[in-house]
């Protein structure tokens, strides 16, 4: 066989063509010897034939030809009667999985009937890629395919795909044919799968792998086929189920800021054994690449979010996941954080958390906290995926006052002198009177923290003193404040 065609099943039937009478379709595959191909080859263009002898590859591939070429003894009535009957029994098929949607079997029925024809089972997934069923048959023995991960744990992870998670999403977002899963770790078998859209969006997959054989492009063509029945029957299920909660009006009304009555948080938190004032805190989670989450690609890890903990409100919301968690001591939450960690290095994720809390009323601050600990995060320490509002209180609180008026305005004028000092001369007199205002202006307790002599310390508190010009031994509680958060400030100047 000699074919540039696609997978896309757009034959008709099978004709014995008079090729003098006009031009062929496109839509029958028509039967020849090989001597009346050659004949008319200047009439033939971009058909499909069966070729009863051989063909030359060049008036092939020049015509744009897709043949199949027979040995030219073939009886051209059997061949002709093979052909119709293949074509009957797919057509049979067909017939009867269209009966089917239209009467609205279960999904499970329809896609028993699909599998029929194809040698490998398929499965249906969601956008999480959790396993909604299987249909076809598996071997008993499906060690070492996707399907041990499939059967055993209900979802294919990300991780079988040796993709970035940006890769990922986008590879299985925008490929409209059935394609090759790139990276797949089980290489004694190869996985096929297609998208399933409704109306533009993603809504499932259907995936195989050739555990009972290979794949060959019949068997691709059918597969998508497949696809394409499976998108008319899912249109009125209504067995897709997102994974992800429903933002209801009072947790939106919270995070924007609203009031919201007690009695109605208590309501919605009782349900799942919470109370208003227990412990948590919030997580804001966002693409590790700066771009939004888009809806399917935020179902897929909120689905794997989900896993680590049960006991966790989830939801989308302005383009991020948000997590609300009810740790009860300092242990869970770091051990919580550590299993998140993994998780989030595996989808290509960041993730600012808030301070504990225990007044749910006030989510809306705790929000632009874990919101705040993102960005700041990713600024200052962009090798972590993960990061707490605690470790970034002062480089927040210097970056809102920097927004809302010039940071060197609020800097003392006299540690602006010794910030140059320091940048003329290497010295480090910023650093040593911000540890000498913190520890109460105590010599001996800075000097134990800078691991230096009394005396060098007095020596250079001397220096300090003349460049602020003033008495740093006897400086007022207003003066000491005024001069260690100037220090902090010209830290980021």
């Amino acid at each position: 066989m000699i074919t540039n065609r696609g997978t896309d099943l757009n034959l008709q039937q099978i004709r014995l063509p008079e090729i003098s009478k006009g031009s062929l379709s496109q839509e029958y595959i028509y039967l020849l010897e090989a001597s009346a191909i050659e004949e008319h080859v200047g009439l033939l263009h971009d058909v499909d034939l069966i070729s009863l002898g051989y063909l030359d590859p060049n008036i092939v591939k020049s015509n744009n030809l897709s043949v199949i070429m027979l040995p030219e003894d073939y009886q051209k009535n059997t061949i002709f009667n093979k052909v119709q009957d293949i074509f009957a029994k797919y057509a049979q098929w067909d017939y009867g999985l269209l009966r089917s949607i239209a009467a609205h079997e279960s999904l499970q029925n329809i896609s028993d009937q699909a599998a029929s024809v194809l040698v490998n089972p398929f499965a249906l997934l969601d956008v999480t890629l959790k396993r909604i069923l299987k249909a076809g048959k598996l071997p008993e023995n499906y060690k070492g395919s996707i399907w041990e991960m499939v059967m055993e744990q209900g979802y294919t992870p990300a991780e079988t795909f040796s993709l970035s998670a940006d890769e990922l999403y986008f590879f299985l977002r925008h490929n409209k044919e059935p394609y090759f899963p790139i990276g797949s770790p089980y290489t004694q078998y190869s996985d096929l799968m297609a998208n399933i859209y409704l109306d533009g969006k993603l809504l499932a997959f259907i995936a195989a792998t050739s555990i009972n054989g290979p794949f060959t492009q019949g068997q691709v063509s059918l597969f998508r086929h497949v696809r394409d029945r499976m998108e008319l029957a899912i249109v009125s299920s209504t067995e897709l189920k997102g994974s992800s909660e429903v933002v209801t009006y009072y947790l939106e009304k919270l995070l924007k800021g609203f009031p919201v009555d007690d009695k109605i948080i208590n309501y919605h938190l009782r349900e799942r054994g919470w109370r208003i004032n227990d412990n948590f805190r919030i997580y804001t989670i966002a693409n590790a690449s700066g771009k939004e989450l888009d809806e399917s690609q935020a179902e897929f890890c909120l689905f794997r979010i989900n896993k680590l903990q049960k006991d966790v409100i989830s939801f989308t919301y302005e383009g991020y996941i948000i997590l609300i968690t009810r740790p009860t001591d300092e242990e869970q939450n770091k051990a919580y954080q550590e299993k998140l960690k993994d998780l989030l290095a595996k989808l290509g994720l960041h993730c600012g958390c808030s301070q504990t809390f225990n007044r749910f009323n006030d989510l809306k601050y705790y929000f632009i906290q874990s919101k705040a600990a993102l960005f700041e995060g990713e600024k200052h320490n962009p090798e972590k995926n993960l990061w707490n509002f605690s470790d970034f209180y002062f480089q927040h609180l210097l970056s809102s006052l920097d927004n809302s008026t010039s940071l060197k305005s609020l800097c003392h004028p006299g540690v602006l002198r010794l910030k140059e000092h320091d940048n003329k001369y290497g010295t480090d007199f910023v650093r040593c009177l911000q540890i000498y205002i913190f520890h109460g202006c105590n010599i001996a307790q800075t000097a134990k923290d800078l691991f230096m002599h009394r005396n060098t310390l007095k020596y250079r508190l001397g220096k300090i003193a003349e460049i602020i010009n003033m008495n740093v031994q006897e400086l007022s509680e207003n003066e000491r404040m005024q001069l260690w958060f100037s220090c902090l400030i010209s830290g980021i100047l």
